[in-house]
């Protein structure tokens, strides 16, 4: 009885119960035309310009692109193991929000 207990409490001593980690989900980065605007995500300036892809946790993210004296910003959801594309575009391309499978924001310059 005593070594039984002795077992038991060796191992679980320092046992956590198990946590699954969240998926990533990935989001893109596009511009078109594909000139290269500066990323923030969270107002934190990201090393590469678009055209770009991350992989982020599951959460909402505040977007901006920086191109010369343009700003463009939006608050994107990124869900785990899903894609979401956020893309610039002329202001005067008129293009509306696409469907599935990915989900879709715009950022009219």
């Amino acid at each position: 009885m005593l070594i039984s207990l002795l077992v038991i409490a060796i191992t679980t001593t320092g046992c956590r119960p198990y946590q699954k980690t969240p998926l990533a989900g990935r989001l893109t980065i596009l511009s078109e035309p594909t000139d290269g605007a500066d990323i923030f995500i969270n107002k934190r300036k990201q090393a590469f310009k678009t055209n770009a892809w991350f992989n982020l946790k599951p959460g909402f993210y505040k977007i901006a692109l920086v191109k010369e004296d343009k700003i463009g910003e939006a608050v994107v959801t990124v869900k785990a193991g899903r894609s979401s594309r956020l893309t610039t575009l002329p202001a005067s391309s008129g293009r509306e929000k696409l469907g599935q499978p990915v989900e879709n924001y715009f950022i009219f310059f």
